[in-house]
């Protein structure tokens, strides 16, 4: 009898650790981004159940958990901060631990009518409580959907980030800190702590917690919203001062078309009465006049009409710019657009923040070295497009070379996954390519 007891104690213990130990690892797997193959979740699943059996009533599931995550992210993420890995392993065990809190010393008493005691020595309800616990999860994630790869990315690029970064790490760990205190005076079998019960301290704490935790999705989710805002708005400044520059360089070819053909009489004229006369010396001079000195602007019209593949106006009219200010300034550009550039909706505005700063990056060294080159190559392959630049050749300043992309790039780049940016110098040429993945329509 007493065998048949254990065994299914240790059947509910495991039902109960499968769920949460399950649960647990998909949301530390959102947080982080860190997906491994099958058979390796199976694995520390298991083994997150195993230590949980052997540890947990020593050191708590928060514990057991965050030390856990806290060895894959180390390992994974060995480049990060401490600190940071610190946060997102704690960051999972921690939201569970106070939604199953609120659960079980709040919630469910309070609708049933029954102590925490009795939901958590009967199986049926200890069962939903878990699940009610990780349908409430599920609800904020899909409710907030905060990218929290990109925050975790973004931690150490500004001050504001990096001070809302502590604050939260410090809620986080005071909870910990207190709830870790509480079990030890519960397996002390101390009933009372600073004139209250230990289940009125933990009701409180559970309440409490809970309200900051609100409250720290609900200002993520805000302004999330609110940076989202402003890149969109940003953009579509940009997008607007490129459009009107744009429309202001078409209007000056159509007039110089214009001019072109009120003059094209004259200049046969011109040329037909010098050949009449057989003055070569007079067909020569009025020949260079007319004709030699535009050759630049011949070479600049087979420049803009290779615009002509790209399908997205806001780029199409940042490079249609850029190559008046190069001629402006009489620097080397080499355009190569062999394939149709269509519009990839919104990273495609994104990306041209990005490859805006990408130009940005090499006029201060262009205005020091003339003589160098750039060539500009935008191609499309499977869905993905390449916007490269080149500049060649290139040397480093007094050892300092190019920066990296300012931290209102970085951030982009954190938030729209469908862009990636590398740079590089090989043989003596700086590299930087800009990936634009289509986005997938339904």
């Amino acid at each position: 009898m007493s065998m048949s007891l254990f065994t299914a104690d240790i059947f509910q213990q495991l039902m109960f650790k499968l769920i949460l130990c399950s649960s647990e690892w998909s949301l530390f797997t959102y947080v982080t981004g860190i997906r491994p193959r099958f058979y390796k979740v199976v694995f520390l699943i298991g083994m997150h159940i195993a230590l949980s059996f052997f540890l947990a009533p020593y050191l708590g599931e928060v514990t057991v958990g965050a030390l856990l995550y806290l060895a894959i992210i180390s390992y994974k993420m060995a480049d990060k901060p401490f600190i940071e890995n610190l946060f997102f392993a704690f960051y999972p065990p921690i939201l569970f631990s106070i939604l199953w809190n609120f659960s079980a010393r709040i919630f469910f008493p309070f609708f049933f009518n029954h102590s925490t005691d009795y939901f958590l020595n009967n199986f049926v309800w200890g069962m939903l409580i878990i699940i009610a616990t990780v349908l409430l999860e599920r609800f904020l994630r899909e409710f907030y959907q905060i990218n929290y790869i990109s925050m975790k990315n973004s931690i150490w690029l500004d001050n504001y980030t990096l001070r809302n970064f502590w604050v939260t790490f410090t809620e986080m760990f005071s909870y910990y800190l207190i709830s870790q205190t509480l079990l030890i005076l519960d397996s002390l079998q101390i009933k009372q702590f600073l004139g209250l019960s230990l289940s009125t301290l933990q009701i409180i704490v559970a309440a409490f917690y809970l309200a900051i935790l609100m409250k720290v999705l609900i200002l993520i989710d805000y302004y999330s919203r609110e940076y989202l805002k402003e890149m969109r708005q940003g953009e579509q400044k940009r997008y607007l001062e490129n459009l009107e520059t744009y429309s202001q360089q078409i209007e000056g070819l159509y007039q110089s078309i214009r001019s072109f053909r009120h003059d094209y009489n004259n200049i046969l004229l011109s040329l037909g009465g010098s050949i009449e006369s057989g003055d070569i010396d007079l067909v020569t001079q009025v020949f260079d006049d007319i004709f030699r000195d535009n050759i630049a602007g011949l070479e600049s019209k087979d420049r803009q009409a290779k615009l002509i593949n790209i399908l997205v106006p806001e780029v199409k009219s940042f490079l249609f710019i850029k190559v008046s200010e190069f001629e402006r300034k009489s620097y080397q550009l080499n355009l190569d657009i062999p394939d149709v550039i269509v519009d990839c909706g919104v990273p495609s505005s994104a990306g041209l923040t990005i490859f805006s700063e990408m130009f940005e990056h090499i006029m201060p060294y262009l205005a020091k070295n003339p003589q160098a080159s750039v060539t500009v190559h935008i191609k499309e392959e499977n869905g993905l497009q390449h916007y490269v630049l080149e500049l060649d050749p290139y040397e480093s300043i007094n050892g300092q070379y190019l920066p990296d992309l300012s931290v209102d790039s970085q951030k982009m780049l954190n938030f729209y996954k469908s862009l990636s940016f590398n740079q590089s110098i090989h043989n003596n040429i700086f590299f930087q390519e800009l990936q634009v993945r289509r986005e997938s329509t339904i």
